[in-house]
């Protein structure tokens, strides 16, 4: 007999709002491609181990290079505005995209500059989280529309771009454009989030999927895998997918190839399955991350490799408890308001120093981006994310069209927005329950989205605050009790960003003894006695290992008095010693992971992968 739990690749999101104008049963997108997990692909292996994501011919990163202008009604905005003038912009500097307040309009604009594209690239415009009603113009001509604001979007914008100079932009129109089917939560107009234009080969991975099936006494998992190839090309070619997987230690667990043609424009689904003897299984305690690695070779020439994060796991979710892999789960919970600008390494040092107070689970107030995801699963935190539905402004009316929850014509589009927030994200092994957020009746469309949730992803359950006492909630344990404070300014943090007093009184109730990273690249770290005995010199240690091989160990050099604090180093290099290469160079020549741990007594303190 064995349990299952669903791991599709991973991917990000933020609350969506519809456009006033819009029909009922009109698509949210125009020109977008088709909802999918984000990944980000590589030249090379050896990039995508350092997950190295720099400026390279297939991903063109134009976050930095941007200009901007703001417009206060939208009548100001005129079609010059999309041919290249330079009279009112301004630079944006940052990664940062500027953004405004209220009925105006802000537009965005880049110039790129493709060489040699034509036979043999594809060329893709990622817009992270736009608000209110978004459009893309590419060279002065509509390539894209989105009516589901707030919502990573991607654009085929191929057919629009011609080789040498470019021009993009975005303009994004504010609070006139309320949505119908969802209430701004703010009345912020502009782009929070990454823009960027990149792109692939004719051929490329277009989704992964991955079931994962564990054992019921846990010595074996199987790891099934579809990978969806898209081609654009306008003949059949042989090619090849090659896939490896390693353990959270850098060890290679299997390998393989599927060799298959792929027909002209097509999509075409590639299967394979991998077995996991004794596999280490992830949860909040033991965030142990499996890798998967996938490449498609055309004529021994590889195009791009993509990475997965894949977590062995079993999470079951009741009425009165979270249970991981048969142990009943604490919670200790904080509300989370997700940042959409943070790179991948600040999104884990955000998730890590979390982490380090003694919380396993946030309630976001907004779905997370990917980085934030993955910050989520590498750390162990255990996520509760919202799928925005919000009617509140179109009343509570339970009568037939008396509001959109009870309009049959807009349950199209209400089956649009669960598809665009669960597809995306359902990879992830930290997101424990969506949240159905916002207000209104809960009616027809309603109780339609709630089923639809649950067959998009069967093992995950769903909450729905405004159920009433209804059917379409699971009413899972009250989670609400559970939360501790808010990650923001004024409550676990200081204006500073650094932790407050009530952080620090949080871990007193979580730990006697806790260590705490004090420097996102740095070795310094605060070591925090909360017993009222002094702790001896030599009682914690610390170990440094790559693939599991210790190569650095130290201990405190001094005692640490009781309630009190003190501050120490521990080596985090990623620098291995030469003896270390030559003694273990098989384990270490395929894939390196660093970790530190800190052990009290011989006991697991806290563990962090660097």
């Amino acid at each position: 007999m064995f349990k299952k739990n669903l791991v599709l690749c991973c991917l990000l999101l933020l609350p969506s709002f519809l456009l006033a104008q819009q029909t009922a049963n009109q698509e949210l997108t125009f020109g977008a491609y088709a909802p999918r997990t984000m990944m980000h692909s590589y030249n090379t292996m050896r990039e995508a181990k350092a997950e190295k994501r720099a400026d390279r011919e297939c991903y063109l990163e134009n976050s930095n290079s941007w200009n901007y202008i703001t417009l206060n009604s939208l009548t100001d905005f005129t079609p010059k505005l999309l041919a290249d003038n330079s009279e009112g912009w301004k630079t944006v500097n940052g990664k940062i995209m500027p953004t405004a307040k209220g009925d105006g309009v802000m537009v965005y604009r880049t110039q790129i500059t493709l060489k040699k594209i034509s036979s043999f690239r594809q060329v893709f415009l990622y817009v992270g989280n736009a608000s209110a009603l978004s459009e893309i113009y590419v060279n002065e001509k509509l390539a894209g529309k989105s009516f589901d604001s707030n919502s990573p979007t991607e654009y085929d914008i191929t057919s629009f771009v011609k080789e040498d100079l470019n021009i993009i932009t975005i303009v994004c129109y504010g609070s006139s454009k309320k949505s119908k089917i969802a209430e701004l939560y703010s009345d912020t107009v502009g782009v929070q989030g990454d823009i960027y234009a990149y792109t692939k080969d004719k051929v490329h991975i277009f989704d992964i999927e991955n079931l994962v099936t564990i054992s019921r006494d846990s010595v074996q998992a199987v790891v099934e895998t579809k990978v969806i190839v898209n081609s654009f090309m306008l003949n059949k070619k042989e090619f090849r997918i090659d896939y490896s997987l390693y353990s959270p230690f850098g060890e290679r667990v299997e390998n393989g190839y599927v060799d298959s043609d792929i027909e002209m424009k097509n999509k075409l689904p590639f299967s394979f399955s991998m077995n996991i003897k004794e596999p280490l299984l992830w949860s909040s305690k033991n965030p142990d991350i499996y890798t998967l690695y996938i490449s498609i070779i055309h004529r021994n020439r590889v195009l791009e490799v993509v990475r997965r994060d894949i977590a062995i796991t079993n999470i079951e979710v009741s009425e009165k408890q979270l249970v991981v892999n048969d142990e009943i789960q604490k919670i200790v919970a904080v509300n989370y308001t997700p940042k959409t600008t943070l790179t991948l390494k600040e999104a884990i040092f955000e998730m890590q120093q979390i982490k380090s107070i003694g919380v396993n689970t946030l309630i976001c107030s907004s779905p997370m981006n990917e980085n934030l995801l993955i910050g989520a699963d590498r750390a162990g935190l255990y996520v509760v994310t919202p799928i925005n539905i919000n009617n509140s402004s179109s009343g509570a009316d339970l009568s037939v069209g008396g509001s959109l929850a009870n309009s049959p014509e807009w349950l199209a589009v209400h089956r649009q927005r669960v598809e665009n927030y669960i597809c995306r994200q359902k990879s992830h092994p930290s997101i424990i329950a969506w949240s159905l957020i916002g207000g209104g009746a809960n009616g027809y469309n309603i109780y339609e989205s709630y089923l639809y949730a649950k067959k998009l992803d069967v093992n995950r359950s769903i909450i729905n605050k405004f159920a009433d006492g209804e059917w379409n909630n699971d009413i899972i344990f009250e989670i609400e009790k559970n939360i501790v404070g808010e990650w923001k300014d004024g409550d676990l943090l200081t204006s500073k960003g650094t932790l407050s007093a009530k952080a620090y009184k949080l871990m007193e109730t979580q730990s006697p003894i806790y260590v705490r990273k004090l420097e996102q690249d740095g070795d310094l770290f605060k070591i925090i006695n909360n017993t009222e005995k002094d702790f001896p010199a030599g009682a914690l240690l610390y170990r440094l290992s790559v693939n599991d091989i210790i190569i650095k160990e130290g201990v405190n050099a001094y005692p640490i008095s009781a309630k009190s604090a003190t501050e120490m180093r521990a080596s985090t290099s990623k620098v291995v010693p030469m003896h270390y290469q030559i003694k273990y160079g098989q384990e270490l020549r395929s894939n390196r992971k660093f970790k530190l741990d800190f052990y009290v007594n011989g006991q697991l303190l806290m563990h962090y992968i660097l």
